[in-house]
């Protein structure tokens, strides 16, 4: 029986002993994976309308749930403690260039949609 690295859980050690067949066709070597695209979005939105933090949360879930269409991960990064103010990171990964670049330039144009006049700035980065 093979012996694998040793992981820890809350400082206490886990000794994984099974036989290397157990893992799979795959587990000689592993798999060669072509380019991966990652591409980050940053959106800046102001809510005027947003009186609580409810309110704004409630625009921002409903934004959220229909951006994630576009099969993005997204999240609120920044100004979670302010009622009209929002930064939203989303990312997106691709096997081609092109095909990112038109995902992350949807998803500004769906947020600018559903956020009337409440988009202040994106910014796109590749990885």
């Amino acid at each position: 029986m093979g012996q694998q690295a040793s992981p820890t859980v809350a400082g206490f050690v886990i000794v994984l002993n099974f036989p290397a067949a157990s893992l799979g066709p795959y587990s000689e070597r592993p798999r060669q994976c072509g380019t991966m695209h990652i591409g980050l979005l940053t959106l800046e939105i102001h809510l005027p309308e947003a009186h609580s933090l409810k309110e704004k949360r409630l625009v921002l879930r409903s934004l959220k749930d229909r951006l994630r269409k576009f099969n993005i991960s997204i999240a609120e990064c920044d100004h979670q403690d302010l009622w009209q103010r929002a930064t939203l990171g989303v990312v997106a990964i691709s096997s081609d260039h092109v095909i990112l670049e038109k995902t992350l330039n949807a998803v500004v144009d769906e947020t600018e949609k559903l956020i009337l006049a409440g988009l202040n700035q994106y910014h796109i980065e590749y990885l």
